[in-house]
């Protein structure tokens, strides 16, 4: 089972870099606006990107390694979800209308998220 799991991540690791391209356009939109915005705004590249390195980096140790602490690391990843930050989840309910693609990556970042939740715990 975990030789399947496997490689369904790396098939979604995959499928994160054709949507994470496929978003550019978007993310240069949202870098233009954010960079003219006030210093306390909220940066929901930074957000949406720290999280994506979080769940990108999990996913690639359990390809690589049989992970220790396996609680641990199914705690940060569900505390790593997009819909855990109220900045975006009130950006997406405003805005995500007009950033389609990047709501794509968005997508992408939470399915590999829960494929990494199914693969540590069927370990």
């Amino acid at each position: 089972m975990t030789s399947t799991y496997g490689k369904i991540l790396e098939i979604l690791l995959k499928y994160l870099e054709v949507v994470f391209s496929s978003s550019s356009e978007d993310r240069k939109r949202l870098h233009d606006i954010e960079w003219e915005a006030e210093d306390d705004s909220p940066s929901i590249l930074g957000e949406v990107e720290v999280r994506a390195d979080t769940v990108i980096g999990i996913a690639r140790t359990c390809l690589k390694r049989r992970p220790e602490n396996i609680s641990k690391l199914v705690y940060t990843l569900k505390e790593s979800s997009v819909y855990q930050s109220d900045s975006i989840v009130s950006w997406l309910a405003v805005n995500g209308g007009d950033y389609q693609n990047f709501i794509g990556y968005m997508a992408a970042i939470e399915n590999l998220r829960i494929g990494t939740i199914a693969f540590l715990e069927k370990t």
